[in-house]
């Protein structure tokens, strides 16, 4: 949700790349239907979105790394000393952890997708 939500969000002239991967292997799984549901309802369509797992190459290329959590940003950075320094949280203004609704209801990915969508609000004008 945060790297649809943060592309739609930027200019689409001004050449922003915004991709999105995760710790866990899951390649190639299609985006939660809750997810999916909350997204559409706002009108982004998270349809074709697939899974895919961080890898050195993708880290390498980012100039900015969002992470949702603390142990996520922590962990990117211990495997890779070179980024430190480009990782930082979604949530900049209180540095909290934003919570994974995978499992939850409705409800649990509607609140996060807010938590999301106010974070980037912080995001977009340093951007």
């Amino acid at each position: 949700m945060a790297q649809a939500l943060l592309a739609e969000a930027l200019p689409s002239d001004a050449g922003y790349t915004v991709e999105s991967a995760g710790l866990r292997g899951l390649d190639g799984q299609p985006a939660h239907a809750l997810a999916i549901k909350v997204m559409a309802e706002n009108k982004i369509d998270l349809s074709r979105h697939r899974a895919r797992t961080v890898s050195p190459d993708l880290l390498r290329q980012a100039d900015l790394i969002l992470a949702m959590e603390n142990a996520q940003k922590m962990w990117v950075e211990s495997k890779m000393s070179t980024v430190v320094g480009r990782v930082h949280l979604l949530d900049r203004e209180s540095n909290q952890d934003i919570r994974d609704p995978m499992g939850g209801t409705y409800g649990d990915f509607n609140n996060t997708f807010e938590v999301i969508n106010d974070c980037l609000d912080h995001w977009i004008p340093v951007l």
